[in-house]
């Protein structure tokens, strides 16, 4: 019996342990380099906006949905909604409107 528990409680206390898997950091050092060529998406300044549809270069499935087309919002939230005009400055869940 004691075997019995004391390998339940070896078994139980080391499940804890791998859920804490180490992990390390180490800083680099260097410039900041900005990105060459990158698209603008909203001019510096915009707020409250959301842009036209942009092709992102592949097709995206999600919830077994091709997309190949996001809108971005300048308040930092994009979607693949190409239904949504504004930049969805409510939180009014029952429009049945996705996001």
């Amino acid at each position: 019996m004691k075997k019995i528990l004391f390998l339940l409680f070896l078994i139980i206390h080391l499940q804890r342990f791998y859920a804490q898997m180490p992990y390390t950091f180490s800083a680099l050092s260097g410039a900041y380099t900005p990105l060459a060529g990158a698209t603008t998406v909203h001019a510096s300044g915009v707020d409250e906006s959301l842009s036209a549809a942009i092709n992102i270069g592949f097709t995206f499935q999600y919830n077994c949905v091709n997309y190949t087309q996001v809108k971005i919002s300048s308040n930092g939230w994009m979607t693949f909604s190409l239904a949504l005009t504004g930049s969805g400055l409510t939180n009014n869940l029952d429009l049945g409107i996705e996001k």
